[in-house]
């Protein structure tokens, strides 16, 4: 038979493992799709392919929808700048990212649900080496860095850019790195910032598991069971 005491130490250690740690952020890049996949679990997998007609998203503008998409589109700042942001028409998305100068803009792709992952095909114009991208905490280098070889300014190009994360998000804010953007530009609106990309390809997250009970809530099952046991043993 379990004593009174012993019954309060169990008590005690379970609402204690209940108590839970501080998640670690970590993303994971990868060029290889197979092994994004891997990475995901296989799936499954939400893909955008910008297929419909042509759209150039206004300056300062938010909650875009691209035809045929899932997400929505926001377009911090770009005044003053006729350069496209959105579907080209012809089955791409086409942006331009600028920091320092007058237009300068960023742009947020927000998904319907939070995801895990997300990837881009066939990146065009990476001679725009001052993009790179943020979400669930973490900062990207330029994009353009994550591909060997690469080494001339025009004519860059790559068939596939992923990224796995361990924490849930549900924005990806694609914006310019100023040190690398201005040396390129000598002067601004010269088409180096701007890029664009075939498909969009995202994993959503996995639903949220039945939370486990607080440990004050354990606590309590745990001095219900020293009072049961109590009672037994009185009444014997």
């Amino acid at each position: 038979m379990v004593s009174g005491n012993r019954l309060v130490a169990v008590a005690l250690g379970a609402g204690l493992c209940a108590v839970s740690l501080p998640a670690v952020a970590g993303v994971m890049v990868f060029t290889d799709e197979a092994a994004w996949e891997a990475a995901v679990g296989g799936g499954p997998f939400v893909v955008d392919k910008f297929d419909g007609p042509a759209q150039n998203f206004a300056p300062n503008s938010t909650g875009n929808m691209p035809k045929g998409s899932a997400i929505t589109v926001d377009i911090n700042g770009h005044v003053g700048d006729d350069s496209p942001q959105g579907p080209d028409g012809a089955g791409r998305f086409v942006m331009e990212v600028d920091d320092l100068q007058a237009d300068a803009v960023t742009v947020d792709f927000n998904f319907p649900e939070p995801i895990v992952a997300f990837a881009l095909t066939d990146l065009d114009a990476l001679n725009a080496f001052g993009v790179a991208a943020s979400f669930a905490g973490f900062t990207s280098n330029a994009l353009y860095s994550y591909f060997s070889g690469i080494e001339s300014v025009s004519g860059i190009g790559a068939p596939f850019l992923g990224f796995v994360s361990d924490t849930p998000f549900s924005t990806v804010t694609f914006f310019g790195i100023g040190g690398e953007l201005n040396a390129l530009n000598a002067a601004d609106d010269d088409g180096q910032d701007e890029w664009r990309f075939d498909d969009l390809i995202y994993a959503k997250a996995a639903p949220t598991a039945v939370a486990a009970p607080a440990p004050l809530a354990l606590l309590g099952l745990g001095l219900a069971g020293v009072a049961l046991a109590h009672r037994r043993k009185r009444a014997a």
